[in-house]
């Protein structure tokens, strides 16, 4: 029963993302995306591999120069376009969940991994329903909320 209800859940989601795609900027009850990345990426001579939207800004999309180095590619709702070189590529981020024994194997679970930005910081977050974790743009387990101990 979980199964069908992860499996409507993403149906949904993947529904609410290519009727928001077309509608600009929005935020709220629907994912954030920009109108017109895809035209600022080629820009910038890059090429998507996976698009993370999410709900609010910045809506983050993981892309590919000509020499295969990966970057966040962040738009924030200001306009502002940013890039950031990625440590680990995306697949080595999907080998590591699964070498940990994650299910992110099941193709609706891979739309369970997301990256986001704390402070600047960027965290790989992904949940089966089962189990979640974060990693550093490194692959290592994290906890993105814990604050820093103060000496």
């Amino acid at each position: 029963m979980r199964k069908i209800w992860t499996i409507l859940i993403m149906v949904a989601i993947i529904s609410l993302a290519g009727c928001s795609s077309n509608k600009g900027d929005v935020a709220g009850d629907e994912l954030y995306i920009p109108e017109g990345y895809e035209e600022k990426l080629k820009a910038l001579d890059l090429t998507e591999v996976a698009a993370l939207p999410y709900f609010s800004s910045p809506f983050i999309t993981v892309a590919e120069d000509q020499s295969g180095q990966q970057y966040a590619v962040l738009f924030d709702k200001s306009g502002e376009v940013r890039q950031e070189k990625l440590p680990l590529k995306y697949e080595e981020i999907i080998d590591s969940l699964q070498r940990k024994g994650y299910k992110i194997d099941q193709a609706p679970n891979k739309l369970n991994l997301h990256l986001f930005e704390i402070n600047r910081n960027l965290y790989w977050s992904y949940s089966d329903g089962e189990a979640s974790v974060y990693l550093d743009g490194k692959g290592n387990e994290t906890d993105p909320f814990k604050k820093e101990e103060q000496n």
